[in-house]
C-alpha cells in the first residue's frame, strides 16, 4: 500500500505527493475541502479536486438522492454541467487563495461513481483519497449503495472519509 509522506525530506520530495479529493456539492463539501486543504498545506501535498458527473443523464438525483429531477433537453444538461464546472473552479480558486496547490477536474462517470473516483486517484498517482459520507438512511443505501464505502473497500491507498455534520 502506498502512503503519503508526512515529513519533508529528500525522499519525500520524490514520492507521490498528490491527494485526490472527491466532491459532489453536498453539505459537507466545505468540510471536505477544509480538511484536505489543511493536510495539503501541512505536508506540501497537491490537491486534485474531482467532481464525477453523469455524462448523459436522463434523470439525475438531487441531495439527499431521493427526489429525482428530470433533465428534459440537451440544453438543460449543458447548463447544469457548466454550473458544476463553475462551482469546481470557485472551490479550487478558494484553495489557491489559501496558498494550496490545487487543480479541479470534471470526470464523467464510468462503471459507477466509486470506480471513477478510484480511477481518477490512480491517474493522478494519489497517495490519499478524501471523500465525504452522506449518512444515507437504510433505504437510500439499499437502493443506491454507498460511494464512500465502495471507495474505502476497493482502494489500494488510504482513504479519509469526512462525515456529514450532525448539525
Amino acid at each position: 500500500m502506498r502512503y503519503c509522506s508526512l515529513e519533508m525530506s529528500e525522499q519525500s520530495m520524490t514520492a507521490p505527493n498528490n491527494i485526490a479529493v472527491a466532491i459532489d456539492f453536498n453539505e459537507e463539501v466545505e468540510d471536505i475541502l477544509k480538511i484536505a486543504g489543511d493536510i495539503a498545506a501541512g505536508t506540501q501535498q497537491e490537491l486534485h479536486v474531482v467532481h464525477v458527473y453523469a455524462a448523459d443523464p436522463e434523470i439525475y438525483f438531487t441531495p439527499p438522492y431521493v427526489f429525482p429531477a428530470v433533465v428534459e433537453t440537451p440544453a438543460d444538461v449543458e447548463e447544469s454541467l457548466q454550473h458544476e464546472k463553475e462551482r469546481v473552479r470557485t472551490m479550487v480558486n478558494e484553495l489557491r487563495e489559501r496558498g494550496i496547490t490545487a487543480t479541479g477536474y470534471m470526470k464523467p462517470v464510468d462503471q459507477g461513481v466509486a470506480h471513477s473516483i478510484l480511477e481518477f486517484a490512480e491517474e493522478r498517482d494519489a497517495c490519499l483519497i478524501v471523500i465525504g459520507s452522506h449518512r444515507a438512511n437504510r433505504l437510500e443505501r439499499l437502493v443506491l449503495g454507498s460511494v464512500s464505502e465502495a471507495v474505502l473497500h476497493k482502494a489500494e491507498i488510504p482513504v479519509l472519509v469526512v462525515p456529514r455534520s450532525k448539525e
